[in-house]
């Protein structure tokens, strides 16, 4: 485990980068999920800019609140990946990896 401190600072801009599992290129093929679970985050933030790639995604987002940037990432992965169909090969490593993971933070 990595041997660092998150530094939270309201409204401050922050920049994050997620990865999906094995960097399966899912994203695009299922863009307006994608948008659909950021709009249902349920906490005050707002996305200054942000790059959507097949296998990972960029963001730049500021929120009123600092703690709340981890709720709001982790509501984000959960809504995307509950409402993401998936193939045969995706349930396996769905079994493996847990439903809640399908991305990283890098």
């Amino acid at each position: 485990m990595s041997n660092f401190r998150r530094y939270y600072q309201n409204n401050n801009v922050v920049f994050i980068t997620m990865v999906t599992y094995n960097r399966n290129p899912i994203l695009i093929e299922n863009i307006i999920l994608l948008r659909n679970a950021l709009k249902s985050v349920n906490y005050e933030y707002k996305i200054i800019a942000g790059i959507v790639l097949p296998d990972h995604i960029h963001l730049l987002i500021q929120t009123k609140n600092a703690e709340d940037f981890p709720k709001i990432i982790k509501l984000f992965k959960v809504n995307f990946s509950k409402k993401l169909p998936f193939n045969e090969k995706s349930k396996d490593e769905k079994k493996e990896f847990g439903k809640e993971n399908i991305m990283t933070i890098l």
